[in-house]
């Protein structure tokens, strides 16, 4: 009817799924999704979900350039850094059932590890990144963390590990636990991914 192939058809409907947009039901169908309040805002945000190299692309260069960072943090952070830090930290722990209010607080956490290594030069950079990644990195999130209740709480304490080291101004253990982290959000990432595929051609 739409004079399109198959599997560019599922290329499709994958795309809007994750941007939330439609979702998935198993032995049921596919359906729009019941409120249009979550979808994007910007074409611009569309255009970088259908480059999927460049999602992968974007973690590729958080973990070089957030290692770093974290461990730069914890050399350079100030009682009031820590204070920062801390404050993100809790509201994710007392917004875990929340994965929108989570996801917002955990973005704070890594502004303010970006704040503590207190180099300007490298905030800019920064926040261009995720100027490009921020809306369709919580669209994600809520996309798949929603359904999986055990990985805001391992999230939370790969989180709470990059706390300890930057605030025992560990820079090894720092760069390490932020590397660890990004890793571990890219895999969840992929597995969804995977699974959503499954999903439509099963």
């Amino acid at each position: 009817m739409m004079k399109v192939s198959r599997p560019s058809l599922r290329e499709a409907l994958g795309v809007l799924s994750i941007l939330g947009i439609i979702e998935h039901r198993p032995g049921s169908g596919t359906y729009l999704t019941s409120s249009a309040e979550g979808w994007p805002t910007e074409p611009f945000s569309i255009l970088f979900l259908l480059k999927k190299k460049t999602l992968f692309e974007i973690f590729e260069a958080r973990k070089i350039l957030e290692g770093g960072i974290a461990g730069l943090a914890a050399v350079n952070r100030s009682e009031e850094d820590l204070d920062a830090l801390k404050r993100e930290l809790d509201s994710m722990r007392e917004n875990l059932r929340s994965p929108e209010k989570y996801s917002r607080h955990e973005m704070g956490f890594h502004h303010a590890v970006i704040d503590a290594a207190g180099n300007t030069v490298i905030a800019d950079l920064m926040e261009n990144l995720y100027k490009l990644f921020k809306e369709t990195r919580a669209r994600i999130y809520r996309h798949f963390s929603a359904r999986i209740k055990s990985y805001r709480e391992q999230d939370y304490r790969n989180h709470e590990r990059i706390f300890r080291a930057i605030q025992g101004g560990d820079a090894n253990n720092a760069t390490k636990a932020m590397v660890e982290h990004l890793l571990d959000f890219e895999k969840r990432l992929r597995e969804e991914k995977n699974r959503e595929e499954l999903n439509r051609n099963g």
